[in-house]
């Protein structure tokens, strides 16, 4: 059982991980000047990082739920 969160949370660090290498990859070769280009970067990491901080609370929520 344990083995199991392990690893779904490996699997999803690796999808948070992989797009956000595609979101910032896609963007430093989009032809859009420096500032806008930073600007979605910033823009699009804070929206990930929200997204994978409610991920994480979905998960710490889940954990106790499976543990019973």
């Amino acid at each position: 059982m344990a083995s199991d969160v392990k690893y779904k949370g490996a699997v999803a660090a690796g999808i948070v991980a992989g797009t956000a290498i595609g979101v910032v990859t896609g963007l430093l070769i989009a032809p859009k000047s420096g500032g806008k280009t930073r600007k979605d970067i910033i823009n699009k990491t804070k929206d990930h990082i929200d997204k994978a901080k409610e991920k994480a609370e979905n998960i710490k929520d889940t954990i106790p739920n499976k543990a019973n």
